[in-house]
């Protein structure tokens, strides 16, 4: 199944139809682009390019853990 760039305000579309069940980000997730992802109603947000093309990818991916760690902190306040 082929689908283009949604981008996020369909993030925002997609959350309000499906409610409660997780939406998932996935495709040209960066550590810089989760932050909007999480607030635009993405539940879970997948990276594998990020991670493995970057140049110390165990850095790349305890920024990763810190970006998710925060939203997650957020969701539970």
């Amino acid at each position: 199944m082929k689908w283009h760039q949604q981008g996020l305000e369909k993030v925002t579309e997609w959350k309000e139809k499906i409610g409660q069940i997780p939406l998932v980000a996935i495709g040209g997730m960066s550590v810089e682009r989760a932050e909007g992802a999480f607030d635009a109603g993405a539940d879970i947000v997948a990276a594998v390019t990020d991670i493995t093309l970057h140049t110390d990818p165990e850095a790349r991916i305890k920024a990763w853990l810190q970006v998710c760690a925060t939203k997650s902190d957020e969701a539970d306040v």
